[in-house]
């Protein structure tokens, strides 16, 4: 009998993004994930509405990763892809991801270059048991 249990690696907790700079976590090892299900994600800021881009990188060797620009977006942007809830915790949909390791890019494009974007991120995975 085999059973799902759901894990969050944390990637983020009240992280700072400066003004069109990019976070990158750390890799996220999938060996024993079944499924990268979700990104939870929460942005917010003092100084105006947070808006972000997420993206992946993967790699089979967690030392050479593929260009970002080679995956689709998680978002293009957090504040037309979840506008009624642009800094509350929202989830997006993964991709599969078919290589060993993954890791989140978080880029900050807020149209007033918001300074003080706090980001707060989960990956939520299903991890099978046997």
């Amino acid at each position: 009998m085999s059973v799902l249990s759901t894990i969050e690696h944390i990637l983020w907790t009240g992280t700072t993004v400066g003004a069109g700079a990019t976070l990158t976590s750390a890799a996220v090892d999938l060996l024993h994930v079944d499924l990268v299900e979700s990104l939870a994600l929460r942005v917010s800021s003092v100084a105006g509405t947070a808006n972000v881009r997420a993206e992946f990188q993967t790699s089979h060797n967690g030392a050479e990763w593929d260009e970002e620009d080679d995956n689709p977006d998680i978002t293009a942007s957090t504040l037309t892809d979840k506008a009624g809830n642009p800094e509350g915790w929202n989830y997006f949909s993964m991709p599969a991801i078919l290589a060993r390791y993954v890791r989140i890019l978080i880029d900050e494009i807020s149209a007033g270059a918001l300074t003080d974007t706090l980001v707060e991120a989960r990956l939520i995975c299903r991890e099978g048991l046997s």
